[in-house]
């Protein structure tokens, strides 16, 4: 992306990002930068940072340490208690060795031991021993049995224990074995008597499905008879009603004059016999009278108002052609030694919702010539542009160059260009009318 970049004239003040010079700079009246260490003289307070190993620098104060580039990189060794550490002591600076660390970072369950950390006794509670140099353990129980890694529970004795105060009262029937798994025994529901809940005639239709035993538990039918499945059905004088939704394919015998209804006036006439006359009796906001129009070869009577009109071949008028609106297409020609127009400013790409590229174009070969247009650049602000070769049919056209923009405003340049924008403004220019200072976007 560029920037704005000023131009160093005579007078003006330079802003430079970098000098390169084989010679030594003067900075005001006492300093100077030069080429070796020797001619190199600054005085005063700086910030940033310099090179080299500080050792002729003088009145350094330092407030902070880098830890990443203090020192050496020590990730790779193994800490032990004997390992300094620097430590500031409310203000006094020194060092402190890692063992030191155990006693403070000791906290509830832990204490220090010969600079280590490790359990405590106290933090042993209910169920647990060891700490204090031991290591934890778990108490065994009754059906509980503690291994080496892990606590196993002993169902061998625990199952049979519930099973003998739990299970041994049940009976009837539900069967529950041993392993506390239970089954219902074969024909223990009746459907008639074990069942409650059930509205009338559902468990006569449960035990006996028939049409009739359906009918009969059913409380909010409609029509009598058999019941009906999606398939083929036959049904015998149904009063289907008002239907959400139905298809036709196979109906015959509907009147279009008395079975449809909703038509419009005339509708139904032109549907049984079309014709123009019809047609015409049927529409109620036609324009014109006669016959129908179809689109080759029409012969049309009187005359017609349209509202456009597009021709795909070549329009002959005999006599002046005189047009209120706008003459549009791909490519207008108008075929005079020279054209003169009153109007101040001329309209390209007229009608165009969004920008285009559009210009004049200057013939100087056989089918295209030199463009001086408005780029529609997309991937940027627009910019006048000029370009080669270009046909005069041509919707797109590629810049060769851009026309340079001078904008004057009292103060430095802010923002990206006018015409061009970040991406595509590279070369404008920019005059401060307060100092005569001169920039241009690169």
């Amino acid at each position: 992306m560029g920037e704005w970049k000023k131009v160093i004239v005579s007078g003006s003040q330079a802003d430079l990002a970098a000098v390169t010079a084989s010679i030594a700079i003067k900075v005001g009246s006492n300093q100077q930068i030069g080429t070796t260490q020797a001619t190199t003289f600054l005085t005063g307070s700086f910030t940033g940072s310099f090179k080299g190993d500080g050792s002729n620098l003088s009145g350094v104060l330092a407030t902070s340490l880098d830890i990443d580039t203090f020192g050496s990189d020590l990730t790779g060794i193994t800490v032990v208690a004997a390992d300094k550490l620097p430590l500031s002591d409310n203000g006094t600076e020194g060092r402190i060795t890692v063992g030191q660390l155990a006693t403070p970072l000791a906290g509830t369950g832990l204490e220090a031991n010969s600079n280590t950390i490790r359990i405590a006794a106290a933090a042993a509670g209910s169920g647990l021993t060891g700490g204090a140099g031991s290591a934890l353990a778990v108490g065994a129980g009754t059906h509980i049995t503690v291994n080496a890694d892990d606590v196993a529970v002993n169902t061998t004795t625990l199952i049979p224990a519930i099973s003998g105060s739990i299970f041994g009262q049940v009976s009837g029937d539900v069967l529950i074995n041993g392993a506390g798994v239970a089954t219902i025994q074969a024909n223990a529901v009746a459907i008639s008597t074990d069942v409650s809940g059930l509205a009338a005639g559902v468990a006569t239709f449960l035990a006996t499905p028939s049409s009739a035993n359906l009918i009969s538990a059913v409380t909010d039918e409609t029509g009598t008879g058999a019941l009906v499945f999606a398939t083929s059905p036959t049904l015998v004088t149904p009063a289907l009603g008002t239907p959400s939704s139905a298809t036709l394919t196979n109906a015959t015998g509907l009147p279009i004059a008395s079975g449809v209804s909703g038509l419009g006036t005339g509708v139904a006439t032109f549907l049984a016999t079309p014709s123009s006359a019809n047609l015409i009796s049927a529409i109620t906001d036609e324009t014109g009278t006669g016959t129908l129009v179809f689109s080759a070869g029409p012969t049309l009577t009187g005359t017609t108002n349209v509202a456009a009109l597009a021709a795909s071949g070549n329009v002959t008028i005999a006599g002046n052609l005189n047009v209120s609106g706008l003459i549009s297409g791909s490519a207008t020609y108008i075929t005079s030694t020279n054209v003169a127009i009153t109007d101040q400013f001329i309209l390209l790409a007229s009608g165009s919702t969004s920008t285009v590229d559009a210009g004049i174009i200057v013939q100087d070969a056989a089918g295209d010539g030199e463009a001086f247009y408005w780029e529609n650049n997309v991937t940027g602000t627009s910019r006048w542009a000029i370009a080669s070769a270009v046909s005069p049919t041509a919707v797109t056209v590629t810049a060769a160059e851009y026309m340079v923009s001078a904008k004057t405003a009292a103060g430095a340049p802010s923002g990206n260009p006018t015409y061009g924008g970040a991406t595509n403004g590279y070369g404008n220019m920019y005059v401060n009318s307060s100092t005569s200072d001169i920039w241009i976007y690169a």
